[in-house]
């Protein structure tokens, strides 16, 4: 309803069945909570993320969006007239918006889940296990060869057992950040080495890479959430800016140390030792 419905009119909404009513403008945050209300005087248990029809309201990032009218066409089909080009031309910005609202929605899932292990890391380590670097970094290889083979990127490694103890599943994501960084900003016929060593009582990962210049000023930017080189936000074709700020997260949760570099002739080195 707007705000200048009458009791009247809402009275009128009511007696006809309507469950509730907000009066434009309404916040979203009070929109989802009158429907929740709803669902539990029905003991109607609710999904987080809510939908009805062609309409999706996700509270966690206050999104609410609306994608059935994008899968309809004009379909002027077998016409030739003033109105076929137009009509062609609205179908074809159709099929663009809706491939468009689709890649926001994946982006959105994948980040949301993404950035779960950040969160998790900043929790801290209740219990830590022991691990081996060398062991956790040639998986992470093994399973990236074929990537690497299609992007045209050596990978060399030099794997000396490096034991430490924290959480290992966070410490594969870990590496497998590491890797997927050097592997996506890289270029044909690139180079990436990875080592692990232990020494004095430290267990430590080093992971180096060819690629773009970056300038010194743009390193710490890189470590933020959803950042990429030279651009303020990062597209969504190719990971979700999330990598090396997840890399951050654990390290700082296992109380290990962050060293990185940017090469002057392209790419990165990033060392982190553990504890």
């Amino acid at each position: 309803m707007t705000a200048a419905s009458t009791v009247r009119q809402r009275v009128d909404g009511l007696g006809l069945g309507a469950d509730d009513y907000l009066p434009k403008p309404f916040d979203f945050f009070e929109l989802v909570a009158r429907i929740r209300a709803l669902g539990r005087r029905s003991a109607t248990a609710l999904p987080p993320t809510l939908e009805s029809g062609d309409i999706t309201l996700d509270p966690n990032h206050r999104v609410a969006l609306r994608a059935g009218r994008l899968r309809r066409r004009l379909s002027l089909s077998g016409r030739n007239d003033e109105f076929t080009e137009p009509a062609e031309t609205l179908d074809d910005l159709f099929v663009r918006l809706k491939a468009s609202f689709e890649s926001q929605r994946h982006f959105v899932a994948n980040a949301s889940h993404e950035l779960r292990t950040p969160l998790t890391a900043e929790q801290g380590i209740e219990q830590r296990e022991p691990f081996d670097l060398a062991e956790i970094a040639g998986n992470v290889v093994l399973a990236r060869r074929q990537e690497a083979q299609h992007r045209g990127i050596q990978v060399d490694t030099m794997l000396a057992t490096a034991r430490a103890a924290g959480d290992p599943n966070l410490v594969e994501s870990l590496v497998a950040n590491l890797v997927d960084n050097a592997l996506r900003h890289n270029a044909a016929g690139g180079r990436i080495e990875i080592a692990t060593t232990a020494t004095a009582g430290r267990a430590t990962i080093t992971v180096r890479n060819t690629g773009p210049v970056i300038p010194p000023s743009e390193l710490e930017r890189l470590f933020q959430p959803f950042q990429k080189l030279g651009i303020q936000r990062i597209r969504h074709t190719d990971g979700h800016g999330l990598g090396l700020a997840i890399v951050r997260a654990i390290v700082r949760a296992h109380g290990a140390t962050l060293i990185r570099h940017a090469r002057p002739e392209g790419g990165l080195n990033i060392e982190v030792n553990f504890p």
